[in-house]
């Protein structure tokens, strides 16, 4: 249940940003679908012959509907007995192969029309269209992509998405999953239109995925996808279809911990890692290859939720290649901050090298000042990201040299440390006041609220970063330090905090945390919160 903190002034409320350190990327990113090469208008030419096309009428007369498809699937039959007759005699299945290509144009049409979805599926088109992304002309197969980006994009899914679903069962029952990831192998992106190819490829996955999630997991299980993808990322130059397998890669990431080990697998994490170090001396030029670095930091991010890849991040000298992009301090030094922050949680061998590689003055330049309040988003996820990373390092820290080095940044500058500190504290413990105070004005309105459901917005409106800085506030706390404890004491009675106040904050996440089922990392960690609430009983003292 919500907890009023009566002691919080009101006027800190103003102050509060939005921050929450362990949010994951959002399934789908806005995408410019423009670059330097002209693409994008391409891309909004296609799209406006399209609709003329159907606000033609053609798509709308069902005789006209069903006599496109009964000459395509003509047309198509016509084109493989000529190619089989005369397979060493281009000139004589050419006429053929232009004819299939023109009756796949209109077909396209019929495709961006909601009701024809249906149709698709019963006459069996759909494993019409993907046998031909196998097709030996290069351009046949990429208007076949065409086709299926157009039936499966958003605009033309039906409301019920049972029609939707029976076009992405059709898909994967003739073997389209498999023959995408395929195609991608045989286009030549040094062609204009077979790059063009590419990228609708990316945008049809994107598509599946979206309708039905657990596509996800069958690209990266049953393709090699993956691997095109993050072998796409390793070229120095920029380009959309770059941008598009950065996203592609962190949704598939993203939603699966079987593509998470199957990529650590295919050293996935150091590839990352290597289009990552291209930004060491370099910042990205515009807005899409910033929001491609990004994509890549999230898509790493995903992978080190696994035990497997946080060793192999560590192999592939992850955190002094994040270190060194801290030290740079361009604009993806933000990305290193994120990408620490997952690779050090309950990983001491990680805490310990970013230690001895000397990350701690880079880090705590990045630390919570005076003026990073109130600086926007950008700020707030820096500073959440920064308070997880000290969390870490004393939480799972393997020595007591570690945990002394880190702790003593508290003490520098006349325990300055300390109070910015306080200061988040204060400011965090606002942010949860005002989430459930929320929370309070719904239920009182006969909202119904599970206690899980209010436990989440919580955590989402500050709670977790609550619970991150007391943390570090209870090993600051542990220290012992005179100066630091007594510097505490005057905080806190400055404000009218009560003394039960962070152990409560510690208390409630213990309980949170669960039974343990035998899992002795989680085990662990519980035994460590509780350490740390017994150590901060001397705050009544």
């Amino acid at each position: 249940q919500g907890r009023v903190h009566s002691w919080i002034p009101t006027t800190m409320e103003a102050s509060v940003g939005d921050a929450n350190t362990k949010d994951m990327p959002l399934l789908k990113r806005s995408r410019s679908e423009a670059d330097g090469s002209g693409r994008g208008e391409a891309l909004l030419a296609e799209a406006e012959a399209a609709l003329q096309a159907r606000q033609g009428g053609v798509a709308a007369d069902p005789r006209g509907a069903k006599r496109i498809y009964s000459a395509f699937e003509k047309k198509r039959k016509a084109n493989i007995e000529a190619r089989s007759r005369h397979a060493e005699e281009p000139e004589a299945y050419m006429e053929s192969e232009l004819e299939l290509h023109e009756e796949m144009v209109k077909l396209k049409g019929l495709a961006g029309v909601p009701e024809q979805g249906a149709e698709f599926v019963r006459l069996q088109l759909v494993s019409s269209l993907v046998a031909l992304l196998a097709h030996e002309n290069a351009d046949v197969a990429a208007l076949a992509v065409e086709v299926m980006e157009e039936l499966t994009s958003e605009d033309v899914r039906d409301e019920s998405g049972e029609n939707t679903q029976k076009i992405v069962e059709a898909v994967c029952e003739a073997g389209g999953v498999e023959h995408l990831a395929e195609s991608l192998e045989r286009f030549d992106e040094n062609v204009a239109e077979e790059a063009m190819a590419v990228f609708h490829v990316l945008s049809t996955v994107e598509n599946l995925v979206e309708i039905k999630l657990d596509m996800a997991e069958r690209f990266g299980q049953s393709t090699n996808l993956m691997e095109w993808l993050v072998h796409r990322l390793q070229k120095q130059e920029f380009d959309s279809n770059k941008q598009y397998a950065s996203e592609i890669l962190a949704i598939l990431l993203q939603s699966s911990a079987k593509n998470q080990l199957k990529f650590g697998e295919k050293n996935g994490v150091e590839l990352l890692l290597r289009a990552v170090a291209q930004y060491r001396k370099k910042e990205p030029e515009n807005e899409d290859e910033a929001e491609t670095v990004e994509n890549v930091f999230d898509a790493l991010c995903s992978s080190l939720l696994t035990e497997e890849n946080k060793k192999e991040f560590l192999i592939a000298e992850g955190v002094e290649l994040m270190i060194i992009l801290l030290k740079a301090k361009t604009k993806v030094h933000g990305g290193a901050l994120k990408v620490l922050d997952y690779g050090m949680a309950n990983n001491g061998d990680a805490v310990e090298r970013f230690v001895e590689r000397l990350g701690l003055r880079s880090l705590f330049k990045c630390f919570p000042n005076s003026r990073s309040s109130g600086k926007g988003s950008e700020a707030m996820e820096m500073e959440a990201r920064c308070v997880s990373i000290i969390a870490n390092l004393l939480q799972y820290a393997l020595t007591k040299s570690t945990w002394e080095r880190t702790a003593a940044k508290f003490v520098e500058s006349d325990y300055e440390k300390c109070g910015l500190l306080f200061d988040l504290i204060i400011r965090y413990s606002a942010k949860v006041r005002a989430v459930e105070e929320k929370l309070e004005e719904e239920l009182a309105e006969g909202a119904e609220l599970d206690s899980d459901h209010v436990y989440l917005e919580r955590l989402d409106g500050g709670l977790y970063m609550l619970q991150q800085a007391t943390i570090v506030f209870a090993h600051i706390w542990s220290a012992g330090d005179s100066g630091a404890l007594e510097q505490f004491r005057k905080l806190m009675q400055d404000v009218g905090m009560p003394p039960e106040y962070l152990p409560g904050v510690l208390w409630e996440m213990y309980e949170a945390m669960g039974e343990t089922g035998g899992r002795r990392e989680q085990e662990s960690q519980k035994k460590k919160i509780k350490r740390l609430i017994i150590n901060l009983e001397g705050l009544a003292g």
